[in-house]
Formats: structure tokens, sequence, C-alpha cells
């Protein structure tokens, strides 16, 4: 998700105006080209679907994390805290959303006029590079397949990474 340069918004004020903001007057991120700009109350996006945070317990395993909003380096973002264990068959803390805005109505988004999915991204961590991976998934992917891409950042402060549509691989039943 791409951060804002605003400081962080009163919280009941941006809370209230979500809940009472319909489906209708969000814009697509399709149309739009942003997923989330930080302008609406923590956990919805700017287009309309809400951010989660998961951890590799939905199975088993034993990793912990916490998805929240926080202003890092002067910029709003989505902060994803944890530690990831692999013990008990795990590794993974991830934070989602739906590129759909009203997932009742598709589940789908056509982003064909787009070549991929840009963030901004900061990494504070032990090691001089991290990798990390962007998932999609499409109505074919069951809940543990999907498109996958991978790429690198260094714990160097605010970055923007360019991950093309070409660069997903798919992985598991329905995405291959």
């Amino acid at each position: 998700a791409m951060g804002s340069d605003e400081g962080p918004v009163g919280k009941t004020k941006n809370a209230k105006r979500s809940l009472e903001k319909s489906k209708s007057a969000f814009q697509s991120c399709t149309l739009s080209g942003v997923i989330d700009d930080m302008s609406e109350a923590f956990p919805m996006t700017s287009s309309g679907s809400t951010w989660t945070g998961f951890t590799d317990q939905v199975m088993g395993g034993i990793s912990v994390g916490k998805l929240e909003r926080q202003t890092l380096d002067g910029r709003l973002c989505n902060v994803m805290n944890g530690k990831v264990s692999t013990f008990n068959n795990g590794g993974f803390i991830q934070c989602a959303t739906m590129l759909s805005k009203d997932p009742s109505m598709s589940l789908t988004v056509d982003a064909s006029k787009y070549h991929g999915i840009q963030l901004d991204v900061w990494y504070k961590g032990e090691n001089d590079i991290e990798n990390f991976n962007v998932h999609l998934r499409n109505p074919r992917c069951t809940q543990r397949s999907s498109y996958r891409a991978t790429f690198e950042v260094a714990p160097i402060g605010w970055q923007t990474v360019h991950v093309p549509f070409d660069a997903f691989i798919g992985y598991g039943p329905g995405a291959k």
C-alpha cells in the first residue's frame, strides 16, 4: 500500500466517516490506480476494502504478528510487526486486502490496463537484505494457492518497489 505524506488523522472522525460512507462512494483501485492512500480510518482502504493481518496460526504454526496503522519517518502507513517461526510447519505473517470494493458483487477486478503492483515499503530488520512476497488470487485459486512474486529490500528507509505482473508465478491448485 502506498503511504501518504500527511500526518495521522483523528481516528474517531475518520472511523465515523468510513462507517457512514457507502460502498458506492469509494472509487475502485482499477479506476484510481491506488489500493490505499491512507485517507480512510484503519482498517479501511481508500478503495473500499479492508486490511486484515494474519499468521501461520491459521494452519497450526506459531508465528505472531500484528497489523496496525502508524507513522514512520513522517508517513502514515500500515505496519506489520511480528516474529516468524518455521516451527510446526509455519513460516509467515501477512497483511491482505481484497482488490474488489464489493466482494458480494464480484471477487475480481480488471487490472489489465496496469503492468504490475507498486509498493512503498520500509523494512526494519536484522538482515542486510530481506525477501518479501506479494500474492494475488483469482476465483480459480483455492485457499492455499496464489500467484506469487518476490522482491528484496534493504533496511535503508522508504523504498518504492515495482513488481510487474509477469513476475508472478502460480503456486497450488487453480493457479497453474
